[in-house]
């Protein structure tokens, strides 16, 4: 900013002051430029006036609106796009487990049925489940507290009511 003055500009001063950010006219001289940093967004009003080699402050200041707007992630509609966006992740998540929980249930159910077509008790149900897992004999009379021996008989019972000859027939 310039004051039109074009002579004896040795004496020419100024001040200014932003409304919206501070009450004081505050002076500074010579100097013709002032700077703002870290304003937060909102509306100002810089208000600038002027001292003429006389002496004379000028009446009237001029005015400049500055208006700052605020990045983006401060704006409603980003927190609102936010909160939406939060809300359907954790939809999805809902849904995506209670559809694990359906597929899960047909299986068992479908599981149920086959061993209730085939006869198969509780027991071998176990033992087919620990197999179907990769399960040694051994680990399996280890996990169901049972001799070696009886799991061997159960296999071979469950071999015998579903029709196969081994363990890549039951996979």
């Amino acid at each position: 900013f310039n004051l039109i003055e074009f002579s004896n500009t040795e004496n020419v001063k100024y001040a200014y002051k932003l409304e919206g950010f501070m009450k004081n006219w505050i002076n500074i001289g010579r100097k013709n430029e002032v700077v703002f940093t870290n304003l937060s967004p909102g509306k100002y009003t810089l208000k600038v006036k002027g001292r003429n080699s006389s002496g004379i402050w000028s009446y009237k200041s001029r005015d400049l609106t500055i208006i700052i707007k605020p990045p983006f992630w401060m704006t409603i509609w980003f927190k609102i796009f936010m909160i939406l966006l939060v809300v359907m992740f954790f939809i999805f998540i809902y849904k995506t487990r209670l559809r694990k929980i359906k597929i899960n249930f047909e299986n068992e159910l479908q599981l149920k049925k086959f061993y209730l077509k085939y006869n198969i008790s509780e027991r071998e149900s176990e033992i087919i489940e620990l197999l179907v897992q990769g399960k040694t004999n051994r680990e399996i009379s280890d996990i169901l507290f049972v001799s070696y021996n009886t799991i061997r008989v159960h296999i071979r019972n469950i071999y015998k009511k579903l029709n196969i000859k081994n363990k890549t027939d039951l996979f």
